[in-house]
């Protein structure tokens, strides 16, 4: 049943829910940074990564909305996904040490 369901929803809705799910998780997390900053590393630490979901998903819906070649999609996509890999290796660095 779920199946079918997932079937008709279209495809952009994924990233409009990724995009929303993503501001109201970031909104809250910096809200509870303000109020509670008893553990502010970890849930800052948290943030950013909330921060870089946010962004992918911003940037894939601009790609795809602006994008028509499909070489220069998957390319964009390609130098996106190592973007996002590398800013989360340096984030993962720099909050270790």
């Amino acid at each position: 049943m779920s199946q079918t369901i997932i079937k008709h929803i279209p495809n952009g809705f994924e990233h409009w829910a990724i995009q929303r799910s993503s501001a109201i998780t970031l909104f809250v997390s910096l809200m509870s940074i303000f109020i509670f900053s008893t553990n502010g590393f970890l849930i800052g630490f948290l943030t950013l990564f909330i921060v870089l979901i946010h962004f992918e998903s911003g940037v894939e819906t601009i790609i795809n909305d602006y994008t028509h070649n499909p070489a220069s999609i998957e390319m964009s996509f390609l130098l996106l996904d190592l973007l996002i890999i590398y800013v989360s290796k340096s984030i993962f660095l720099v909050a270790l040490f």
